[in-house]
């Protein structure tokens, strides 16, 4: 019987992306949103109905897979949001919404799922993250943040499981173009004293998001994991230079690469 793979946040971007290319290949795939209805296939793979902010809602998801196909091989965190903003201006809520999403709604579906994998004695728990983990990025702070927490998480998860059979990687894109520059947030309150910088920073972000290729790649990039007897614990996705950025930054002093970076965001120092 082919792997059984969830995929959160699949109904559009990296999500759907992935899923795609997991059907493709001969898995059954489940993607999953809040407004889809179990057992959907409009997208061309199988849906579920599931928020990973409610815990009843990814309990309801999951066992409607079990019943259905007795398994869960592989799981990917694909769910998320991200924000634009001052660190000192985005107010708790926006970054409580945030993180339940990024971090507390990955947690979430782990819980659901580990208990079924470590059962199993095998599985695959592959979590989306972002090169943005390794490093904070100016008015990205929050969403740098909430994706560095699921890396560390995802780490000693590995860790733990790793004893009964089931493996966790991490999987850290750059730049795709998968309509975030649409469905992004954006802090309710930008101080005056950081308009300029702002302004500047966030149609640099929107312009490289655009000129992004399709996350396509990411898609391979999943795949390739599953296919891996033992799976690496993190794979990058992005051009050389974004990929080697958190060894530039680990071999540059910090005051360097901190301009380095403050430079690529500002209209102003092009």
């Amino acid at each position: 019987m082919p792997q059984v793979v969830m995929v959160t946040g699949a109904s559009s971007g990296i999500g759907k992306s992935i899923a795609e290319v997991l059907s493709t290949a001969g898995y059954i795939v489940y993607g999953s949103s809040r407004k889809a209805h179990n057992g959907d296939s409009a997208l061309g793979f199988k849906m579920v109905s599931l928020d990973v902010t409610d815990e009843n809602s990814i309990r309801s998801a999951v066992d409607y897979i079990i019943e259905t196909h007795g398994k869960l091989d592989v799981l990917v965190n694909n769910a998320g949001l991200g924000i634009l903003g001052p660190g000192e201006s985005v107010s708790d809520l926006e970054v409580r919404e945030i993180f339940n999403t990024n971090f507390f709604g990955l947690i979430n579906v782990c819980r659901a799922v580990v208990p079924i994998m470590r059962k199993q004695n095998s599985g695959h728990i592959i979590n989306i993250s972002s090169i943005a983990a390794e490093m904070g990025l100016p008015f990205r702070g929050i969403y740098s943040a909430s994706k560095a927490a699921v890396d560390r998480y995802s780490e000693a998860l590995n860790m733990e499981l790793k004893p009964f059979g089931v493996h966790v990687s991490i999987i850290q894109p750059g730049d795709f173009n998968t309509g975030i520059n649409d469905n992004r947030k954006v802090a309710s309150f930008i101080p005056d004293v950081y308009k300029v910088a702002y302004e500047d920073a966030r149609d640099i972000i929107v312009q490289e998001v655009s000129h992004s290729p399709s996350p396509g790649p990411i898609g391979k990039a999943v795949l390739e994991l599953i296919r891996e007897k033992n799976p690496s614990i993190r794979k990058r996705v992005a051009p050389l230079l974004t990929r080697l950025s958190p060894q530039i930054k680990f071999l540059l002093p910090w005051n360097v690469f901190s301009r380095l970076i403050a430079n690529r965001y500002s209209k102003g120092k092009k």
